[in-house]
């Protein structure tokens, strides 16, 4: 019976300590306004109030992509963790967010972020390119792609232009048209027959 109270009063204990260590959490919680979703995230006893700073800034900047809670889980790891986002990482992430496939993937740890960077820059400002990547095509196919676009964009823009330039000449012997028969003037014979 002893050994049943010494155990209750021990949990007692424990939950004590552990509210006391909470408490400075949920107050800085509370006046820094953090989101309920980044604080659900963190460990109130391990995470760094500055690093919960980041990540509700981090949140309410990506507040409607999926992928910002996977990366705030990455970035709120303890530090040595071998998942954890650092804050250069989410800086590339914001930076790149129009790449939603791809840094949906590196949140839940399917690509690396090394990986992500290096078909960004490939790949730049072709977000579809990335997302095919995402969605299982080979690098390889996706370039195929791509060129087969690009020469097609290509063949296009040639045939406009081509278009444009017989349009301007056909415009130009018009113009030749109206300006010779304009010499002539209305007194002209030709306008006389006309006008009769």
């Amino acid at each position: 019976m002893h050994a049943h109270i010494y155990r209750r009063k021990e949990e007692e204990k424990r939950a004590k300590d552990k509210a006391a260590k909470e408490k400075p959490f949920r107050d800085f919680c509370k006046n820094q306004k953090i989101a309920e979703e980044v604080h659900q995230l963190a460990n109130p006893v391990k995470t760094n109030f500055d690093d919960l700073a980041y990540a509700n800034g981090f949140f309410k900047k990506l507040v409607s992509n999926k992928s910002t809670i996977d990366a705030i889980k990455r970035f709120l790891l303890e530090p040595n963790h071998k998942d954890k986002l650092s804050i250069e990482d989410c800086e590339f992430i914001l930076e790149n967010k129009k790449h939603y496939t791809l840094m949906e993937s590196v949140g839940k740890k399917d690509t690396t972020i090394e990986e992500a960077k290096r078909l960004v820059e490939k790949y730049l400002n072709n977000v579809e390119a990335t997302k095919m990547i995402i969605d299982g095509i080979s690098e390889q196919g996706v370039d195929t792609i791509i060129q087969r676009k690009q020469k097609e964009e290509e063949a296009d823009k040639k045939a406009k232009t081509e278009q444009r330039q017989l349009e301007q000449e056909e415009a130009e012997k018009l113009r030749e048209i109206l300006r010779t028969d304009g010499v002539k003037g209305i007194g002209s014979p030709s306008t006389k027959r006309i006008q009769n």
